[in-house]
């Protein structure tokens, strides 16, 4: 049974809530200035407060690190731009998805940082023209990693007791897999891809987990279990230079508001860029531990096909 490996909001705010919440109307202007998006509820509703505040740590993090007129400048420009006249407007709100999408790396690094990682550089110079970097940050284990931040997806709306356009897994694996793409031309060896989908639910475990490193499939006989030649995007470059992937969300309850991540580590990584386990603390992490696939500390609600214990297929035995 899932317990919670993910960890409360407020147990890594560095600043009081209320400075939080003064800071936010300091940086984004008053909620009439958002008007007509949806923007313009959760700055203004006292039941979206914890939202609110939430924003207000990454924005407080941006300042101190040193970014924040850099990103300020570009909610200014897209997302406020977006809301004067939005070009979509109900759950799947433009302007709101731009805000977001602009945010997630701040949140990416203040989320990391807090946890024990160290920002070296946000939005870095690229190495070459085709670079591209979000953020550069050093692990707990010493190691510097290039990290692309997508923050794909949007929530949909119900119709008929289900989700429409919306929660569609498709457009979070297609965001990744551009990641992977633009970390091919990153310093190295450390390059990870973070993903911040913008939906209700997290995007299920075994989704990522099969879109990296393969389906489970029959080999010889009754044999079931993973090889590296099975379709993954670990399996070959440049999917096979990625230090990992990860899912980070930020759910809000009725009682409580958590940062769940969800983390697949690249068994076939160079060995100059693994990162630990021990480096993604309350993070649900999948790792191959000698011929099995393991999840530390559990494995994840709604994970069927890649289970702790799902072998590793050496190509040619089984």
């Amino acid at each position: 049974m899932e317990t919670q490996v993910s960890i409360d909001s407020g147990d890594i705010h560095q600043y009081p809530d209320a400075e939080a919440l003064a800071f936010v109307d300091e940086i984004l202007g008053a909620p009439e200035a958002w008007s007509p998006s949806l923007i313009a509820y959760p700055l203004s509703s006292d039941f979206q407060e914890n939202w609110k505040i939430e924003v207000g740590h990454w924005l407080l993090f941006a300042r101190d690190a040193g970014f924040l007129d850099r990103l300020r400048k570009r909610i200014i420009g897209r997302a406020l731009g977006e809301a004067a006249n939005p070009s979509v407007t109900g759950a799947n709100d433009s302007a709101h998805r731009t805000l977001l999408s602009e945010l997630a790396s701040a949140m990416v690094a203040y989320y990391f940082t807090r946890l024990g990682w160290r920002l070296q550089s946000w939005e870095p110079p690229p190495p070459i023209p085709k670079g591209d970097i979000d953020l550069r940050l050093e692990s707990p284990s010493g190691l510097v990693v290039d990290f692309q931040v997508k923050a794909p997806d949007q929530p949909g709306e119900f119709s008929n007791g289900r989700i429409v356009n919306g929660e569609i897994d498709e457009r979070v694996l297609k965001a990744i897999d551009k990641a992977v793409g633009q970390l091919k031309f990153a310093i190295g060896p450390g390059r990870m891809v973070v993903v911040c989908p913008q939906r209700t639910w997290p995007i299920d475990a075994d989704v990522l987990a099969c879109h990296l490193l393969g389906k489970p499939a029959v080999r010889t006989g009754e044999v079931w279990g993973i090889c590296r030649e099975g379709g993954g995007v670990f399996g070959s470059a440049p999917g096979s230079e990625i230090s990992a992937v990860v899912a980070l969300s930020y759910d809000r309850g009725l009682d409580k508001a958590l940062y769940r991540c969800t983390v697949i580590r690249n068994p076939w990584a160079p060995p100059a860029a693994v990162i630990p386990a021990a480096c993604f603390p309350h993070a649900r992490v999948l790792s191959l531990a000698g011929d099995r696939f393991v999840w530390e500390p559990e494995e994840p609600g709604k994970c069927f096909q890649l289970r702790t214990g799902t072998p590793f297929l050496v190509e040619g035995r089984g």
